[in-house]
């Protein structure tokens, strides 16, 4: 094969990786968003549950210390009917709120979503790993240029039959999110979502700039670790493909 043709076919698959990366990057990070939102609300359901158990606890075991304490020292009767009264009556309202409500079914139907949005990244995330070699260098030379062209096209076939049933399986998936997420509570954590975006970047300038000013005096600057450059790459992709609807 002459350097003519190994330019043509190394640019071909090199082409081809670059776009099969790109839509799969693209879900992930959509999916990942919705993912986001999903922890945001049942964050707020399980603190909503908290509170009331809580509060619960503690007023029955208020309760129960008078009815002791009562029986030891004077305490009008008024005093124990009205604390009473007021407590077994909180108790009674917030349960029944809480079971008109249905927090723990949603608690639990909004785990189990953000269980699958988890699975779903991971297959993702699989399939771009398995991308990756191919972008390494030396990986394709003019060697075995004849031998990768037979496995790209093998798995090129593997990341087509998957992306599919990944679009299926997201299908599904963003239509439960539908159903729980309306648009004003989308909108909320949106906006929460920024904000939290935003003081993350905040975070990393602070970081970047500590490390620019911590040089040595033989001039060797302080580097970033991956991790935090590979976060903010992630964030400034969400960030590009985020759209809030307005209501």
């Amino acid at each position: 094969m002459n350097e003519d043709e190994y330019n043509q076919k190394y640019a071909l698959i090199h082409k081809e990786r670059n776009g099969y990366v790109n839509i799969n990057q693209e879900l992930l990070d959509e999916c990942k968003h919705n993912k986001k939102m999903l922890d945001m609300h049942y964050a707020d359901l399980y603190s909503y549950i908290i509170y009331i158990q809580t509060s619960v606890i503690i007023l029955s075991t208020v309760s129960a210390f008078i009815q002791a304490l009562a029986s030891n020292i004077s305490i009008a009767s008024q005093v124990q009917f009205i604390s009473s009264l007021i407590i077994s009556t909180y108790i009674s309202l917030i349960l029944s709120l809480s079971k008109f409500y249905k927090l723990d079914e949603r608690k639990e139907t909004v785990n189990n979503l953000r269980e699958k949005f988890a699975e779903i990244h991971q297959k993702i995330r699989f399939r771009l790993d398995s991308l990756r070699p191919w972008e390494s260098p030396g990986y394709i030379n003019k060697d075995n240029i004849t031998q990768r062209i037979e496995d790209w096209d093998r798995d090129k076939g593997y990341v087509t039959n998957d992306y599919f049933k990944v679009i299926e399986t997201k299908e599904k998936l963003f239509m439960e999110f539908e159903k729980l997420i309306d648009s004003k509570m989308r909108n909320k954590y949106l906006l929460s979502y920024k904000q939290e975006e935003s003081e993350y970047q905040q975070e990393i300038e602070k970081l970047r700039t500590m490390g620019n000013s911590g040089r040595n005096p033989i001039g060797t600057q302080t580097i970033t670790p991956n991790y935090v450059i590979e976060n903010n790459e992630t964030n400034n992709n969400i960030e590009n493909n985020d759209n809030i609807d307005n209501t």
